[in-house]
């Protein structure tokens, strides 16, 4: 069976509940003044709601709408290729963090 996503990688089961995925993305660069781009460097978590985690980050100010360098923009992907729901964001020093779930709620 094919790889669910169009791009290279190797993706690793880390312990019972953890993964590691490590993507080949030729555009990938130091994060300086760049917006969300989900292949780029990110480390990810999973949660159990993902309708809780966003309202949680719609309530710290979080939008899907803002511009694309907003350190508050927020990408929701409730039907991914990955085959669960996620949710892109920036930290401050604007490095991607992924939040996921097992399933939409």
């Amino acid at each position: 069976m094919g790889s669910p996503v169009p791009f290279a990688g190797a993706w690793f089961a880390v312990g019972e509940t953890q993964q590691l995925h490590l993507i080949v993305h030729d555009g990938a660069t130091f994060r300086g003044e760049r917006g969300i781009d989900t292949r780029d460097s990110h480390f990810a978590v999973r949660l159990a709601s993902y309708r809780e985690a966003v309202d949680f980050l719609r309530s710290k100010g979080y939008r899907e709408d803002a511009g694309e360098l907003d350190p508050h923009r927020m990408r929701l992907q409730p039907h991914a290729t990955a085959g669960f729901p996620q949710i892109y964001i920036l930290d401050p020093d604007r490095h991607v963090i992924e939040i996921n779930a097992a399933g939409l709620d």
